[in-house]
């Protein structure tokens, strides 16, 4: 077993190396890989987090995927892949795992950490889409989806003084967030808003992978109303 220091403008951060094992790697978490360190307890295998640094494209949810599809080729050029995401990247993993896949990559577990792409359609937290109006994710979605961080207390979203740790945290949410509604928006021009939620879950079963959805009993789901529970209790991941 070799294990690595943890260098902080790193792309692509090993928390643990096992010899001839398959490697896992994981996204999210506010870009910082802080929440991934315990991990090295808990896994056997090689266990790799993807973070955001100054360098990292955000131009875009693509072009984001596309940076790190080539951060992970250079740590691994040959599959088979285990990705898993948490949070906001539970949208960002699935360009990433296309790419993987075109790439001739296998990818062999596609895990989702308490958080699920469609979950962004639960009516208690996220995009709103009523009869064929437009799509609501104007301030007060926004607002939702960053205050559910215990980290950001709304001193960040306001302007307010803060550390420069917290203030990096909200600029990496909210430069994610506006590429994942751009995203939504333009499945919105395609296909209209009765017909973005189908083509959402199409966009996901373009992944061949199995998928494990992990759901915290005390984690998400306690963002969603309990009218909302018997729905969205698994996060969206049935719709």
């Amino acid at each position: 077993m070799v294990k690595e220091s943890l260098p902080s403008l790193s792309y692509t951060v090993c928390l643990q190396k096992f010899l001839n094992f398959i490697y896992r790697w994981f996204t999210g978490a506010g870009g910082t890989i802080h929440a991934y360190l315990h991990f090295e307890q808990e896994f056997k295998t090689n266990v790799w987090a993807i973070q955001v640094t100054p360098d990292t494209l955000k131009n875009s949810l693509y072009d984001q995927a596309r940076f790190y599809f080539y951060k992970v080729k250079e740590q691994q050029p040959e599959g088979p892949y285990r990705l898993a995401a948490y949070s906001g990247t539970s949208m960002l993993v699935i360009p990433l795992a296309q790419m993987l896949q075109e790439s001739g990559g296998t990818i062999i577990q596609l895990a989702f950490i308490d958080h699920f792409p469609t979950l962004l359609f639960c009516p208690a937290i996220g995009v709103q889409i009523k009869g064929n109006g437009p799509v609501d994710v104007g301030p007060a979605t926004r607002r939702t989806f960053l205050f559910t961080s215990p980290t950001i207390s709304g001193g960040a979203f306001n302007g307010n003084p803060n550390s420069e740790f917290i203030a990096t945290f909200f600029d990496t949410m909210n430069v994610l967030l506006n590429n994942v509604f751009d995203f939504i928006m333009s499945l919105v021009e395609t296909h209209g808003p009765t017909g973005v939620l189908d083509n959402l879950v199409g966009w996901i079963e373009s992944v061949k992978a199995p998928i494990t959805l992990y759901v915290a009993s005390q984690g998400t789901v306690g963002d969603a109303l309990p009218e909302y529970l018997d729905q969205w209790g698994d996060l969206g991941a049935k719709l």
